[in-house]
């Protein structure tokens, strides 16, 4: 799920989206030694969206992958498809996802933050710790401005947010230890103390 030999390796769809890419897609490849380096058969490419999670990507590329895969079948044992060699120089590798990376760091940008929370869903998921307890971040916009320390968080213009170390990362649906998954408004409303509190310390 990925068009080679850019993302080759086990995590092609997290790393297509941690590395900002506005397309990524399926290739279908002759299998060789050396991981996803065989020669092309066929490939499709498709646009990542602004709300892409790994879960959601997935899902779309397997569902293309499956087509593509019974065309490229058809036509290859009639002879219709010159496999491409790949250039090894254009390659890039992906690596697997562990679960400390999940840990948020608010010092990074809030354009960081937010491509983290989408692939790492659904795992390993993204978190940080508030009243030393875990907090699950399940869904977040980031913003452009905000002035104050990382993890600080505050009311702003995108409704409950938090400072980054570039921009602000505004809050739409958080998970806390123990409860379920819930809308930010429903959060605040039992929790007005987390308004002016630190993330992550």
């Amino acid at each position: 799920p990925s068009l080679l030999p850019r993302h080759r390796g086990p995590a092609p769809v997290a790393n297509a989206i941690l590395e900002g890419d506005e397309k990524t897609g399926v290739t279908v490849m002759k299998v060789e030694p050396k991981v996803d380096s065989g020669p092309i058969l066929r490939f499709v490419g498709i646009k990542v969206g602004p709300w892409d999670t790994t879960g959601a990507l997935t899902k779309r590329l397997a569902e293309i992958g499956a087509r593509l895969l019974v065309e490229t079948l058809r036509d290859w044992v009639r002879g219709l498809i010159e496999p491409i060699v790949q250039d090894d120089s254009l390659a890039t590798y992906s690596r697997k996802a562990t679960r400390g990376d999940g840990e948020i760091n608010w010092a990074e940008s809030a354009m960081e933050i937010g491509r983290k929370i989408r692939a790492y869903d659904p795992w390993p998921g993204s978190f940080t710790t508030w009243m030393g307890r875990r907090l699950k971040v399940l869904e977040a916009d980031p913003l452009e401005g905000g002035v104050g320390d990382p993890g600080m968080v505050m009311k702003g213009r995108g409704g409950v947010v938090v400072q980054t170390g570039r921009g602000q990362l505004a809050l739409r649906k958080v998970q806390p230890e123990g409860s379920r998954g819930m809308g930010i408004g429903a959060f605040i409303l039992g929790r007005p103390e987390f308004i002016g509190t630190r993330l992550g310390s």
